[in-house]
């Protein structure tokens, strides 16, 4: 397998085919260096677009015949429409797109705004100019299993994010119950880490992102983490965001309280890169978690094989779903959701999670 890049046509070669991977999250990123990885013979031109925020240990450039890194999008950090335009202008610059015959591009789904844009953009640029456009989904997460089961809510969400786009003038597709993610027309394949836990339409291809590719893409001894054995690493996650600051450090106690009656001393916290600084000091002065050492934005399934802790604990993270695929061999606890149930926008979500949960069979749901 060649991950030098030597392989890939320069930007513009005509008659090529272009795959461009929009990543909006950092285990987005190791994936598409994982279906990057798996087709490293094919000729053709790979750009990869990801958040400047990401560690550049989980980026390797040479892989790409273009890495271009980008302001996050997310409207919660402001001026959402703004990034989207200027992302969009970058791209638009840094690739000759009228120089390719076929376009793929690979988001992990459509309501993610700038994802949204991007779709709506190239599938009417390629059929201006009759250029063959593929949109294919990428797992980023759990989402890609509840993604097109919307609820009132997330339809409602929806169709505001549609009005939203077009009062900014975007390009954009309308996301509803039966077009969501990889039930839309524009569809053609999917890279998926779980493919039991996805009944794809049958005119779907699908192909399994296949960790295996990890030892050669990526060399954990580079990545500067430790963790005592017998300890706990806690995944956190932003739930509070809906659910209150109190609501989870109460279950983040709980869970405490329960895994130090089984003989667990230690307890460590990764924070989430969407945390808030009064979180994590909650997660330290009230429940008595240490921060990791490792300050770099990566993802926890990265840091998987080399991961000591003899339990990683956490909420509805898919990165409990994912770990044992990355060689983490400890105890995988989901704690409190139901506790949790009001930072689920529909119902359906929580129940999608439980179905993966008990379907890949390695994760102990405890409330």
């Amino acid at each position: 397998m060649d991950t030098s890049g030597r392989n890939l046509a320069p930007l513009g070669t005509r008659s090529a085919k272009l795959t461009l991977i929009q990543c909006n999250a950092s285990l987005e990123v190791i994936h598409a260096h994982l279906v990057r990885a798996a087709h490293g013979k094919e000729s053709g031109a790979w750009v990869l677009a990801f958040p400047e925020w990401v560690s550049r240990l989980a980026v390797h450039e040479e892989m790409w015949t273009k890495a271009l890194a980008l302001p996050d999008t997310r409207p919660e950090y402001g001026d959402a429409a703004a990034k989207i335009r200027r992302n969009l202008a970058t791209l638009t610059a840094a690739i000759p797109l009228t120089s390719y015959s076929q376009i793929e591009l690979v988001v992990s789904d459509l309501f993610w705004l700038a994802n949204n844009v991007l779709a709506a953009n190239l599938a009417r640029f390629c059929e201006k100019r009759r250029i063959s456009f593929r949109l294919a989904l990428m797992d980023e997460g759990a989402v890609l299993y509840s993604g097109t089961r919307l609820g009132v809510r997330r339809t409602l969400k929806s169709l505001a994010k549609y009005a939203y786009l077009k009062l900014h003038r975007f390009p954009a597709l309308l996301i509803h119950p039966g077009n969501a993610d990889y039930l839309h027309s524009l569809c053609r394949k999917v890279y998926c880490l779980h493919p039991n836990l996805l009944q794809l339409p049958p005119q779907l291809e699908m192909e399994r992102i296949d960790p295996v590719w990890m030892s050669s893409v990526y060399d954990s001894q580079r990545i500067p983490f430790s963790l005592a054995t017998g300890s706990c690493l806690y995944l956190s996650q932003p739930l509070y965001k809906a659910v209150g600051m109190d609501r989870q450090a109460a279950v983040v106690r709980e869970a405490k309280a329960y895994l130090r009656e089984q003989g667990i001393v230690n307890f460590s916290y990764k924070a989430h890169h969407a945390d808030l600084p009064a979180w994590l000091e909650r997660l330290e002065n009230e429940c008595g978690f240490q921060p990791l050492s490792l300050r770099e934005q990566l993802p926890v399934e990265l840091l998987a094989p080399m991961c000591q802790a003899e339990v990683v604990l956490g909420h509805c993270t898919s990165a409990l779903l994912n770990l044992r695929l990355y060689g983490y061999e400890g105890r995988i606890i989901s704690f409190g959701l139901h506790k949790l149930r009001a930072a689920f926008p529909d119902a359906s979500q929580l129940g999608d999670y439980l179905h993966a949960v008990n379907t890949l069979g390695h994760v102990e749901l405890v409330d």
